[in-house]
């Protein structure tokens, strides 16, 4: 009988026991999944997004002149009559007398676009075509 009541009261304390541990095991998830939320909220807040749009101060109005009057000087010398330049920050534009116009890259090297808009502008002329927009910017030409 002894043994009973021994047996009883060790099931209670185990049951016991059983209990406060699934509590603090419980509370200290709660505690740790809430820490580190807050951790992780604290390292992604320190990054820096970029934006995929174009940032329109990126070319001062210093590079820009030079873009510029590299381009024109460009023209000049493949004979390429033009009406104005005007730059972005992101393009060159190039008015020709036909109100026609070429839209040339600042990322691209450009010398080579200049090249191709005479080879184009060429082949053009012998086609007997017009264009009324051409644009470099991108890996073919598109022409409008």
């Amino acid at each position: 009988m002894r043994e009973k009541i021994k047996r009883k009261k060790n099931l209670r304390k185990n049951q016991k026991f059983e209990k406060v541990f699934i509590i603090i095991v419980v509370v200290v998830s709660i505690v740790l999944g809430i820490g580190s939320f807050f951790l992780f909220q604290q390292i992604n807040s320190s990054y820096k997004y970029l934006s995929p749009l174009a940032n329109s101060s990126s070319m001062t109005d210093e590079s820009r002149e030079v873009k510029k009057s590299q381009v024109e000087e460009l023209l000049l010398k493949q004979k390429i009559k033009f009406d104005s330049v005007s730059a972005s920050s992101s393009a060159i534009i190039v008015q020709f007398e036909d109100d026609s116009v070429a839209i040339l890259s600042t990322k691209k090297e450009m010398k080579k676009q200049i090249s191709s808009l005479q080879f184009i502008l060429t082949r053009l002329t012998m086609e007997g075509r017009s264009f009324t927009r051409l644009d470099m910017r991108f890996d073919k030409p598109v022409i409008r």
